[in-house]
């Protein structure tokens, strides 16, 4: 029945489409995918859900579905449904969990090893590339699984310190499971899915677009129990992630860098609203050591210490570039500096939205927008939906809002993050330090 189910699981993942909060509840209304299947037209059509997904759900052709299935089977992918007991339950947690999971490499065991998300921004300094690759590789010595983007700059630095390391890390994917993105990663995803797991909940042969990787950074923080932003300036999408992770309740870490330096601007701004300072491996693991003992050997730390620095070589194994430096880097051996005079740091609690500090502040009156955009704000506008179009409306011309200002008028913190995320890639909205947002 399992094979059947899988097919199913692949019928309701593309009439559900990417990130649809509604077809958790009906899944575990019915049962299962096969169940919903069944279901009359007439039991559909009482369903709450939209009228768009009613219709989809009322075509029961699975053509498309056997195809997805057929080519999994060929090329050696696979499909973690919602209902696979293997599926992970902190993506069951979320608002807006993946139907079906696509993935090449060997399943970890999600419900008892540790998991760190690591974030950055793809235009890294040498200071971010080898803080990425060392506390990458110090994590996964110990046992961690480092979970990230495979994208350029930070998040393949991360990649390659947890292969150099012989650890196991997860790549997420905006894009078909088929498909290296960005294109010189190719070598580098191929040698995630022989030591780790490369994921996505895209059918294969989706093409990468902009708008599919904030919709992907949900799962990057959902499936750590805390998330490293590495290296960001206040425009990166790697806070995007960080937004995602305060709203699942996860732990926030953030790599400290010079004040005044753009390319850590957003990782000092984190800090400065509540995110745990990050020197090293160790600042992460001796909150979590003992829940994870049987998963986690930080004795292997000091010994990972000594081995992890950056290698040019290693990153040309795995066919991963590193671009030029865009500002003036701290030295990392000025970092180690400080890590060892510096006192341990506490454990930083989960960091709710109504925790963090921006949330608490008055919104700043800033300049009306100018009038000259709306036309083409009514055209961008055109292509959401009506609930969105009726929270955008609601952001005011003259003032910053934070998110849990949304919130408070009514709407859900899963649909108001997505909304913003996808107003300010459209660019409708600017985000302003403090987690404040303004109409263009």
């Amino acid at each position: 029945m399992k094979g059947n189910e899988t097919l199913f699981s692949v019928w309701l993942s593309l009439c559900a489409g990417i990130a649809n909060a509604e077809f958790a509840p009906l899944v575990d209304r019915f049962g299962s995918a096969y169940a919903l299947f069944c279901a009359q037209e007439s039991d559909i059509e009482t369903l709450d859900i939209s009228e768009n997904f009613k219709g989809r759900l009322c075509d029961k052709r699975l053509d498309e579905a056997y195809a997805v299935v057929e080519y999994c089977q060929k090329h050696g992918v696979g499909i973690l449904s919602y209902t696979d007991p293997a599926y992970p339950s902190t993506l069951r947690a979320i608002k807006t969990p993946p139907c079906v999971l696509y993935y090449k490499g060997k399943l970890p065991d999600f419900e008892k090893r540790l998991f760190i998300s690591m974030v950055g921004t793809r235009s890294m300094s040498e200071y971010g590339k080898e803080m990425a690759y060392r506390i990458s590789y110090e994590l996964a010595s110990t046992g961690v699984v480092v979970v990230s983007g495979m994208a350029l700059g930070v998040d393949a630095a991360c990649a390659v310190g947890a292969l150099a390391a012989k650890g196991c890390t997860i790549a997420v994917l905006g894009c078909g499971i088929d498909i290296a993105y960005p294109k010189q990663h190719e070598r580098l995803m191929h040698a995630i899915a022989e030591q780790g797991l490369v994921l996505t909940e895209f059918p294969p042969s989706t093409p990468p677009r902009g708008y599919h990787f904030p919709l992907r950074n949900r799962i990057i923080s959902a499936l750590g129990v805390g998330t490293l932003v590495v290296e960001a300036d206040l425009g990166s999408g790697a806070l995007i992630t960080a937004r995602e992770a305060i709203v699942q309740g996860k732990d926030i870490y953030a790599v400290p860098g010079n004040v005044g330096d753009q390319n850590t601007s957003g990782t000092n701004a984190l800090i400065r609203d509540g995110a745990a300072v990050v020197l090293g491996a160790r600042d992460i693991l001796h909150n979590y050591a003992f829940l994870y003992r049987d998963s986690v050997d930080t004795a292997r730390l000091m010994r990972a210490q000594e081995r992890s620095d950056p290698d040019p070589a290693v990153f040309a194994r795995y066919g991963v570039g590193i671009p030029a430096a865009s500002v003036p880097a701290k030295s990392v051996q000025r970092v180690r500096a400080e890590q060892s005079a510096a006192p341990k740091a506490s454990a930083p609690a989960a960091v709710s939205a109504e925790q963090t500090a921006p949330v608490k502040q008055t919104p700043a009156v800033l300049q009306p927008a100018k009038e000259q955009h709306s036309d083409d704000s009514a055209e961008i506008l055109a292509g959401f939906s009506e609930r969105q179009r009726e929270m955008f409306a609601q952001i005011p011309l003259d003032k910053a809002i934070s998110a849990d200002w949304l919130v408070r008028s009514g709407y859900p913190a899963h649909e108001v993050m997505m909304a913003l995320t996808m107003f300010e890639i459209k660019g409708l909205i600017s985000s302003l330090p403090g987690g404040l947002y303004t109409r263009k």
